[in-house]
This record gives structure tokens, sequence and C-alpha cells, in this order.
């Protein structure tokens, strides 16, 4: 069994000074593997954006 699943929101928060970003740096896929569902083998595929922090002073460039 295969769950996919994406993130709905359309800004993501930085997590080192708070600012709000819509920019998108790029996008990946995380595969997590879950504990088996009856007999059968559980798989999450988990799509994650990365963003582009718009403060000039914060360290961090990117997030996820």
């Amino acid at each position: 069994m295969t769950v996919r699943a994406r993130g709905r929101a359309d800004e993501g928060c930085c997590p080192s000074c708070g600012c709000q970003s819509a920019r998108v740096h790029d996008r990946y896929q995380r595969q997590l593997q879950d504990v088996p569902l009856a007999t059968r083998r559980v798989q999450i595929v988990l799509e994650v954006r990365r963003f582009v922090c718009g403060n000039t002073e914060c360290g961090q460039r990117t997030f996820a």
C-alpha cells in the first residue's frame, strides 16, 4: 500500500528568523516506511518543498 502526501500551504515559515516565504527553491520526495498493515507493506511518499528565506540578514538560506 502506498500513501502519497504533500503540503497544501502556499508559504513556509523560516525556522531561524520566522520570515514567511512563498518562493519555492526546489521540490523533492521523501519515502517513509511504516509497520505492515495486516500483511501489506505500507510506504508513505511525501513531496516536500524547499523555500528560500527572503530575510537577507538570516543565516538560513533555504528551509523545508
